[in-house]
């Protein structure tokens, strides 16, 4: 459907644009992904106000990461993170807290993982629980500590599979 309609001239091409970069990086395609994304942005005015489309931000933020453009995912992570701590809810700050630790890495990004995982423990955002879940044992095993690692990617294993995600076991396993 996306490569029938031209999405650049569609009404509502900001949706059909992240729709598409969504289905693109699904398939491993990054680049496209990114230049949907940063399209989809683009037309929707990438003033000093924050991305009204905050996942739409750190998916920015990851691509930009996936893509070997730290600086660049830096900047977005923190631009989000700083957006989500205004706006102030557990959700939001726990996306924007894992993303930022996804991308920072080391001892301040397991920090940031972690408090990702607490703020999303009190919110009603299981599947970014879960996400984040497994990024934090991602991390745990890149740092050496394989054991603690099981923990929170049997956490996400018992969240997805309550909750019907089919993403995040493949990812966990």
């Amino acid at each position: 459907i996306l490569t029938a309609c031209n999405a650049e001239d569609a009404i509502g091409g900001e949706l059909l644009l992240s729709t598409r970069s969504n289905l693109r990086a699904a398939r491993g395609d990054l680049d496209g992904a990114l230049a949907d994304q940063r399209e989809a942005r683009r037309r929707r005015g990438d003033g000093m106000a924050p991305d009204p489309d905050f996942d739409g931000w750190l998916r920015t933020a990851r691509l930009l990461h996936a893509t070997g453009d730290a600086a660049s995912a830096a900047r977005e992570a923190e631009s989000a993170l700083g957006w989500a701590r205004t706006w102030g809810t557990r959700g939001y700050l726990g996306q924007a807290l894992a993303v930022s630790g996804l991308i920072r890495g080391g001892d301040e990004g397991l920090a940031q993982l972690h408090e990702a995982v607490a703020q999303l423990e009190r919110s009603p955002a299981r599947r970014e629980l879960a996400r984040s879940l497994i990024e934090l044992g991602a991390a745990l095993r890149r740092g050496g500590a394989r054991t603690a690692a099981r923990e929170p990617w049997r956490r996400a294993l018992d969240i997805a599979a309550g909750g019907g995600l089919l993403a995040a076991p493949r990812r966990a396993q």
